[in-house]
């Protein structure tokens, strides 16, 4: 039986109607014909779209292959920078951390399986279901991926930063600990230095012993500026671990001071004796026209006695003070062989030289108080020849204990400081009072004159039993900082503390007092000329003390006459 052939119609033929009879179908059936062909349409589109889209899932993924492979480079340089990174800090931050390390081992183990799953069967053969599958893992890859090079990139910062606080915190606390710990060791010696004071206090009887008829050793005075240096270091801020330990030591040397004050003061009295015992000596042998001892030396010892040595004493500076004492001790040693061997040989030229000398070291002790009134006859009496200073002695005075007390001297100190300041000027007593009184310009020979007025002074005070000590402070108030002064041109800390002292005193005493050619400077000028003037004509911290004195006396020149006669200002 032969089949016929069916004859394919063109795409534009329109299909023919199928003849009755012909076994085509029933009526019901070509009825229903536009609805097949309508799902077979849309059945086309749907595999067209299912095609077209197969067709691009095979493009996209080798696409997102490759960027998940630029993406795994890029990781593994932004995680090398990273560790290179944390290996210079300190402290990182553990959240950064975590998420960091969670992500790298996602992706890590997510990146082969993918490739092993989508390299396990040829994309081409590869239904679209399993295609789209590929593509979203791949995807999910990329999106973890960024995710993670993003927290790559913003980590180190964030690191920086986190280690940057920690450190500031740490060396926070560690300031804080070292500050407490310091505070500490100050409180225990503060502590410490306060009980040596008291146990010196309850040994005040042993001490009074030792320094009886000292004119250096007071225990009062040093009990007064010891404490008051406690005070000082216990209210003291501590800045800096250094400025702790120089503070610790400060106060460990001063506690020593305190608990070998009466060992100390034993060996500076001995000294203080001795000392006063060749001055005594050598005097002798000056009014025998066989002086040991020059004026000069005599004077450098003496200031070393009775100003370095008490001020390193209450500072508490024993190393320096043991020195001071050895050079005393040698000084004294090497001039009471010379003075003995010159005794003797005046013994032997005249008997009874020694017994009279012995005699001289019996006497009374000096009394400060009935000379300190004589002097002030004298004074007196010296301000009558020159009345165009008339109480310039006693202004200079009061100017200059008011410094001295600013300075922390002493009582004995202040009551020594007094006299010289009222004698400052006795060697003006050798000067003529037409020079002195004098109105026009000063020659040149009599300004040499009044320019001698501290050595003729000095050698007026020199011969007096016990006033050896204010010799080189008359002796030098003229001197300048700067060496220009006279009459020995010395300089700086070579010119007595008392020296200094009066000549600042002096200075303002001057500068504020009325004379013919020179009207009075108002109180706020002459210091200001003062301070200017300090580091080069006067001792700086002589100056700063002056100037709080001044300060701190509230109306100090309120009602103080000033003189206003008519004269000339003499050095």
């Amino acid at each position: 039986m032969v089949q016929e052939a069916i004859p394919i119609t063109s795409e534009n033929e329109p299909l023919q109607q199928p003849l009755a009879g012909r076994g085509n179908g029933s009526s019901d059936e070509q009825a229903h014909l536009p609805d097949a062909a309508e799902a077979s349409q849309e059945q086309a589109k749907e595999a067209t779209g299912a095609y077209r889209q197969w067709r691009l899932l095979r493009r996209e993924i080798p696409e997102l292959q490759a960027t998940a492979e630029k993406n795994s480079l890029w990781i593994e340089s932004a995680l090398h920078d990273y560790r290179l990174t944390c290996l210079e800090l300190t402290y990182r931050l553990e959240q950064v951390e975590a998420e960091i390390w969670e992500l790298y081992h996602q992706v890590r183990e997510e990146y082969p399986r993918l490739q092993k799953a989508t390299a396990r069967k040829p994309l081409i053969f590869s239904s679209r279901s399993r295609l789209v599958n590929l593509r979203d893992q791949w995807k999910a890859l990329i999106e973890r991926q960024v995710k993670l090079i993003d927290t790559l990139n913003s980590a180190p910062e964030s690191q920086r930063f986190y280690n940057t606080t920690q450190l500031l915190r740490k060396h926070l606390a560690e300031e804080h600990a070292r500050r407490e710990e310091a505070a500490r060791r100050v409180r225990m010696a503060s502590d410490q230095l306060e009980h040596a004071l008291e146990q010196l206090n309850e040994r005040s009887a042993e001490f009074e012993s030792v320094a009886s008829g000292s004119r250096i050793l007071r225990l009062e005075d040093a009990q007064k500026v010891w404490r008051t240096r406690l005070e000082e270091f216990r209210s003291g801020e501590i800045s800096e671990l250094t400025n702790a330990e120089e503070l610790v030591r400060k106060i460990h040397l001063l506690n020593e001071t305190v608990r070998e004050a009466p060992i100390s003061a034993r060996w500076i009295r001995a000294t203080e004796v001795k000392f006063a015992r060749l001055i005594e000596s050598n005097e002798l042998l000056a009014s025998l026209g066989k002086a040991a001892i020059s004026q000069d030396e005599q004077a450098r010892m003496t200031t070393i006695l009775y100003e370095h040595v008490p001020r390193l004493w209450l500072n508490g500076d024993n190393a320096e003070l043991g020195r001071h004492l050895q050079a005393l001790e040698k000084f004294i040693s090497f001039y009471e062989e010379v003075i003995k061997r010159e005794l003797d040989f005046a013994e032997k030229r005249r008997p009874g030289i020694t017994r009279a000398l012995s005699m001289s070291l019996g006497r009374e002790s000096f009394d400060l108080e009935q000379v300190t009134l004589l002097t002030r006859s004298l004074v007196h009496a010296l301000d009558e020849r020159d009345r165009f200073m008339r109480g310039h002695s006693e202004e200079v005075t009061r100017l200059a204990l008011q410094t001295a007390r600013r300075l922390n001297w002493t009582s004995v100190d202040l009551e020594f400081l007094e006299l010289a300041g009222l004698l400052h000027d006795l060697g003006k007593l050798a000067i003529p009072e037409n020079v002195l009184s004098k109105i026009s310009p000063l020659t040149a020979d009599e300004r040499t004159l009044i320019e001698k007025h501290p050595v003729f002074g000095a050698n007026l005070v020199k011969p007096v039993k016990g006033l050896q000590r204010i010799v080189p402070w008359i002796y030098h108030h003229q001197e300048r900082w700067d060496g220009q002064g006279y009459p020995d041109r010395l300089s700086r800390k070579d010119i007595p503390l008392g020296a200094s002292i009066i000549a600042v005193a002096e200075a303002y005493a001057t500068m504020t007092t009325d004379k013919p050619y020179q009207p009075a400077l108002s109180p706020a000028v002459a210091i200001e000329t003062i301070q200017e003037e300090a580091g080069k004509q006067f001792h700086p911290e002589v100056v700063e003390a002056f100037v709080e004195a001044m300060n701190s006396s509230t109306g100090m020149l309120e009602g103080v006459e000033k003189p206003k006669q008519s004269g000339s200002e003499r050095p």
